[in-house]
């Protein structure tokens, strides 16, 4: 489901830099979360992952 190419590449460089990546996620549903702990050692670099809930408004037009 995802490119695990890509995750390695990503996870490696974070590694590489002793950088770690935490997440706030809204639109993605929590998609990059599930992406990122598919990965091999992504509890060496993975954090954490807020989800956020955005209340939709509609606001009544002036016309």
């Amino acid at each position: 489901m995802f490119d695990e190419v890509v995750l390695q590449k990503v996870g490696g460089m974070l590694l590489c830099k002793r950088h770690t990546l935490a997440v706030a996620e809204s639109f993605t549903a929590g998609l990059l979360q599930v992406a990122f702990t598919s990965a091999e050692n992504a509890s060496l670099y993975f954090r954490a992952a807020l989800p956020l809930v955005m209340q939709n408004k509609i606001y009544a037009s002036a016309c």
